[in-house]
């Protein structure tokens, strides 16, 4: 999990901090929750 979200931050531009972590956020909550 914590590479994935290195690798994401990596990707993310540092100007779209907010919105990236956001993004992040929300991909973390869907990846752990089995619907």
């Amino acid at each position: 999990m914590r590479k994935m979200m290195n690798a994401f931050n990596q990707r993310m531009p540092r100007l779209n901090g907010g919105a990236g972590y956001i993004a992040l956020m929300l991909l973390t909550l869907a990846s752990t929750m089995p619907y």
